[in-house]
């Protein structure tokens, strides 16, 4: 099995899924299921063949991603992100706490309103 960013570079080469699930402390059905759907999984494409470098265009990379914008303790939109994790790596938290931010409509680090709609202004 084989691992790549997501901009299609190989990373490491793995003995099985169960290995790498192990390292990534995920389930090996999350691995396996992105390589049979050909889509992303823990920030990574997965194949089972080796290839220099993969076609992006045959996986499903964005499909599934989660639009999401921050916004001031005023409610002032301040940016747009692709999705979830992106956010959460800008704003240095994790994926889980944007997550549940836009669920819950709270601060995160009592900076940012997060959520998966775009307002004006933000209804606090």
């Amino acid at each position: 099995m084989y691992q790549y960013s997501l901009n299609g570079e190989f990373i490491t080469e793995w003995n099985s899924i169960v290995d790498a699930s192990i390292k990534y402390k995920c389930s090996s059905s999350c691995i396996g299921q992105a390589i049979f759907d050909r889509t992303p999984s823990l920030g990574y494409l997965w194949t089972d063949y080796k290839y220099e470098h993969i076609d992006l265009s045959t996986f499903h990379i964005d499909e599934n991603k989660t639009k999401c914008y921050t916004y001031s303790v005023e409610g002032k939109f301040i940016k747009e992100y692709k999705s979830i994790h992106d956010c959460a790596k800008e704003i240095e938290t994790t994926a889980g706490n944007v997550a549940n931010a836009i669920k819950g409509k709270y601060l995160i680090y009592k900076t940012y309103y997060v959520s998966d709609i775009k307002y004006e202004t933000f209804p606090i």
